[in-house]
């Protein structure tokens, strides 16, 4: 099974990488330059190219059997990107997936992130109240493309994580309706993000997911 893998260079971008490859999985990734590339684990099949460039993801997710997105909206206000941006850029690679015959996508959200008209708790209110002045573009951008998600048609699955940090001690729990802690482990994040790729249950579902 090949994936095609957005954000790789990033901080859950390659530990998924990592994960991926020791699975047995082929995986190719869309990075923006030279510099990023040296982020990528060895292994990886590596295109140059832009997120926000409709002909960059067309590249990616030729001939590849899924698509897993870790890419993260700014998180400073000095950002000029919008959350119109990354709704756009989330239609280009629905589109583009709708094109290469690519039904199955795993999105990478936040706790923080509501799906559809579901009830908000203290806590994620708390926490998107602080976001809404300190990364003002975050939530919006998570929702618009959960939003573009659920209206594709595509076998999507939005995972909500809370803070991700390495080595957090404790099992990993998810739950479609409660968030799980305050924290999640980036190595069982990844790992669940590909053991969603093929069960249906998470098929078409934004899952909370936690470690402790």
């Amino acid at each position: 099974m090949k994936l095609g893998i957005l954000g790789a260079s990033g901080f859950v971008g390659r530990e998924l990488c990592k994960a991926a490859l020791v699975q047995g999985y082929e995986v190719r990734a869309l990075v923006r330059s030279a510099r990023s590339a040296e982020q990528v684990p060895e292994g990886v099949d590596v295109i140059f190219g832009d997120y926000f460039s409709a002909a960059s993801v067309r590249e990616l997710v030729d001939d590849v059997d899924a698509v897993l997105t870790t890419i993260g909206p700014p998180e400073t206000r000095r950002s000029p990107l919008r959350p119109a941006d990354f709704e756009r850029a989330m239609l280009q690679l629905v589109d583009a997936m709708q094109d290469a015959g690519v039904e199955r996508v795993v999105h990478l959200a936040s706790t923080g992130t509501r799906y559809g008209n579901e009830p908000l708790s203290f806590s994620r209110k708390l926490m998107r109240m602080i976001l809404s002045v300190v990364a003002p573009v975050v939530i919006p951008a998570k929702e618009a493309e959960l939003r573009v998600l659920v209206g594709s048609g595509l076998n999507w699955t939005s995972i909500r994580p809370p803070l991700i940090a390495s080595g957090v001690k404790g099992q990993l729990h998810t739950n479609e309706t409660e968030t799980q802690g305050f924290r999640v482990d980036v190595n069982q994040l990844s790992t669940f993000m590909l053991q969603t790729l093929q069960e249906e249950h998470w098929f078409k579902t934004a899952p909370f997911v936690g470690t402790r």
